[in-house]
């Protein structure tokens, strides 16, 4: 069993386009099973209310009557997950990932957000020089 790599990020809006900001820590456990490699992962970030008014809110002037208007705060998002990582041959490997979000309430109260649990999977086929 290997041992684990603790991640951290920060990300800022260089561009001035929103002026946010977004900081996470993510701790992934790498473990060889033989034929594949397995690294589940469990994570939390903290999304700056700029940035999540550039990607949740919503203006007055563009609210309707089924998209009314919100203006969110800063809040926190917790993730855990999967990658199971299949060798095919020495360049190619099938890799399947699975991971859960829960968001924070000022981003999951969002008209544009249907649900405070995001799932997503994926299935990718990855060749290497």
């Amino acid at each position: 069993m290997g041992k684990g790599t603790l991640s951290a990020k920060f990300q800022h809006d260089v561009t001035g386009v929103y002026n946010g900001y977004q900081a996470g820590v993510t701790y992934y456990h790498p473990m060889n099973l033989g034929f594949a490699d397995f690294v589940p992962f469990v994570g939390a970030s903290y999304l700056g209310s700029d940035y999540v008014n550039y990607y949740t809110g919503v203006l007055t002037s563009e609210a309707t009557t089924k998209r009314p208007a919100h203006k969110g705060s800063s809040t926190f998002v917790y993730k855990a997950g999967y990658s199971l990582v299949v060798p095919l041959s020495e360049h190619l490997d099938l890799t399947q990932s699975t991971g859960y979000s829960r968001l924070g309430s000022s981003i999951a109260d969002s008209p544009l957000i249907e649900s405070k649990n995001q799932w997503v999977s994926s299935l990718g086929l990855t060749y290497s020089f």
